[in-house]
């Protein structure tokens, strides 16, 4: 589990619900996976991670054991879904 690409997102946030699913539609090599922040994958994986995302309602993005929040969860997101995107996330 430590090894997958994991968007957290808050599970009640229709603007996170929207992103998630911009997200699923660009993701063609089905590499990202998705979790809401209050399921058990999220306390099991995030636990070590308490201090950062404190009162952090918004998307997380979890990589090889390593955390981004909020924007540069999204830039880091877009990166990894290939080089057309990351053009896009420097503009």
């Amino acid at each position: 589990m430590e090894n997958r690409k994991i968007i957290f997102y808050d599970g009640v946030c229709n603007m996170c619900n929207s992103f998630v699913n911009t997200i699923i539609s660009l993701d063609q090599k089905n590499q990202l996976f998705f979790s809401p922040l209050n399921g058990k994958i999220a306390k099991k994986l995030l636990k070590e991670h308490r201090e950062k995302i404190k009162n952090i309602d918004s998307v997380i993005f979890y990589s090889h054991s390593k955390i981004s929040v909020k924007s540069k969860a999204v830039i880091d997101i877009i990166n990894s879904l290939g080089s057309f995107y990351k053009i896009i996330s420097i503009l």
